[in-house]
């Protein structure tokens, strides 16, 4: 396992990693496997960087974090979302049928009158 530093050209600072060397049996080839340590500050002293640890996961309806109220409050809003745009679509519908229905009348008369 060793330390290698690398600068980023855009914000100038300089990242330090550690790398190590892994055998995979499967492919019969070696890995690097990089991991971040910190970044250099102008002393050259590593500052770690912000944590990178997966998130505890909680249980939908779980009571005691109040998730399953969440998810029921956001389940009502996409239900009224829903049924607004449903509505939209039935009145673009009928208003779509009255159009038709004007040109279909429109559309005789010219006829009528050649």
């Amino acid at each position: 396992m060793f330390q290698f530093t690398r600068k980023d050209k855009k914000s100038g600072i300089t990242y330090v990693y550690e790398q190590e060397s892994r055998w995979i049996p499967e492919l019969k080839q070696s890995r690097a496997i990089r991991r971040i340590i910190g970044k250099l500050d102008e002393e050259g002293n590593i500052a770690p960087t912000r944590s990178r640890r997966k998130k505890d996961t909680v249980e939908p309806n779980d009571p005691i974090s109040g998730n399953g109220q969440i998810a029921e409050d956001r389940m009502e809003k996409l239900e009224k979302r829903v049924a607004a745009l449903e509505k939209q679509i039935a009145d673009f519908q009928k208003s779509y049928e009255n159009d038709m229905q004007i040109i279909r009348e429109t559309g005789k008369k010219l006829t009528a009158l050649k």
